[in-house]
């Protein structure tokens, strides 16, 4: 199976994979915004947060069809963080340490309101 061997600093960090199919994904995200006042919620003059991440997660189905949200990785970086994915055929790869099953209630909720909008929106 096509696998992703994460390493971080020239630490190996794991080897992630999907048996079935679904989605692999390897993001580093950066993000800067207004810092908020606690209290008022009111935007701090010249204030900003920055956050920077390193993610490798999935998407799967469950053999009762089910989808589940799977994460090997999600760890916060800082700058100079070197990361290494190698694309490599692997025949074993490292459990997920967070999987996360849809709930198919919510997501028929979901799925309901975003029809009823768009009937809404498009309706003659």
């Amino acid at each position: 199976m096509i696998a992703f061997r994460i390493e971080l600093n020239g630490e190996h960090i794991c080897t992630a994979g999907l048996e079935q199919q679904g989605v692999l994904t390897a993001v580093v995200s950066w993000l800067r915004s207004t810092s908020l006042n606690e209290t008022s919620g009111e935007p701090i003059e010249q204030g900003c947060e920055e956050n920077l991440t390193f993610n490798v997660g999935g998407l799967a189905r469950d053999a009762d069809g089910s989808g589940a949200n799977l994460k090997w990785v999600d760890r916060t970086l800082q700058e100079g963080d070197e990361i290494c994915i190698k694309v490599i055929q692997a025949l074993q790869v490292d459990e997920p340490v967070k999987r996360e099953r849809e709930d198919p209630d919510f997501v028929g909720q979901q799925e309901r309101q975003y029809y009823e909008a768009l009937k809404k929106k498009y309706a003659e």
